[in-house]
């Protein structure tokens, strides 16, 4: 398994001497007990349902394929978009002035 978040169920879990939690092998995962996982909204029918938010963990973000965000919406580029846009208003404004960005889905 590659780029993945896994959950941290441990709580709802047995002990562990009476069940054995394996993972299979896995690069570049994530675990829930390390990384904050949010999504804009988790309601169906929402225009933003199950897009990451911002407030998500870098990591679930920005290091999934490619460099971009883990999941089923990496084919949007959304975090070299915000890094792109980021990039040229710090070029491109002038100094003291600071933009405020406020995604909208």
């Amino acid at each position: 398994m590659k780029y993945c978040y896994f959950a941290d169920d441990s709580k709802s879990l047995p002990p562990p001497n009476e069940i054995k939690n394996r993972l299979p092998p896995h690069f570049a995962c994530v675990f829930g007990h390390d990384a904050r996982l949010l999504f804009t909204s988790e309601y169906f029918g929402d225009p933003a349902y199950c897009q990451l938010s911002r407030e998500c963990d870098p990591r679930i973000l920005e290091a999934g394929v490619g460099n971009d965000q883990m999941g089923a919406f990496n084919f949007l580029l959304e975090a070299h978009k915000w890094r792109n846009l980021t990039i040229r208003f710090r070029e491109f404004m002038p100094v003291g002035i600071r933009p405020l960005l406020i995604p909208v889905s």
